[in-house]
């Protein structure tokens, strides 16, 4: 919904919906227990389902933005966001398992083995939370002469589930260097 507040500014609102569902496994194949040479498909061992992850996420809310044309054909823009975010989180290791990939900041009792090996009591988490988040912003673009603008502003963001806020300076510049071509 965009109304004009004026003849050099509008405010606008929208109205949103966000859900999102994911759900994935990993298992192991070993076609090398297989007699050397290639295997029937139905032949090779297998470990189906040996880590199972599940994720849900729910967000609905409400963004509302202001921008006025100001004298000089600079712009002030000022916005902000409310949202309400459902949270859920599953990852299940059915046992323990050897994995020959890993990276730098996986534990190893000794740092010449190359394998790690992940168990359930390290591995399998559960985390549900909902909460609140919110954001605000402020900014004024300046024109500077014909092809430079300069647009310093501030954010303010909030998480309810975490309790973190965050105040965030921000600049940007826009140069058009010729009719085409914008840096």
């Amino acid at each position: 919904w965009r109304w004009l507040t004026g003849s050099a500014s509008y405010l606008e609102n929208r109205f949103f919906y966000r859900h999102s569902d994911k759900e994935s496994s990993q298992g192991e194949a070993f076609p090398e227990l297989v007699d050397g040479s290639v295997p029937a498909p139905e032949s090779v061992p297998i470990r189906p389902d040996i880590i199972q992850a599940e994720e849900g996420e729910v967000e609905y809310g409400w963004r509302g933005d202001f921008s006025h044309v100001t004298a000089g054909s600079g712009v002030f823009a000022a916005g902000g966001r409310l949202t309400r975010v459902k949270l859920d989180s599953e990852i299940v290791l059915d046992g323990p398992w050897i994995r020959y990939v890993y990276d730098q900041n996986d534990s190893r009792p000794d740092p010449s083995q190359k394998y790690i090996v992940l168990l359930p009591d390290f591995v399998n988490s559960s985390f549900r939370s909902e909460g609140l988040r919110a954001a605000s912003y402020a900014e004024h673009a300046l024109s500077l002469g014909d092809s430079f603008t300069l647009t310093p502003g501030i954010r303010y963001d909030w998480d309810g589930i975490t309790s973190e806020s965050l105040w965030s300076p921000r600049v940007s510049a826009n140069w058009a260097i010729d009719p085409r071509t914008r840096l």
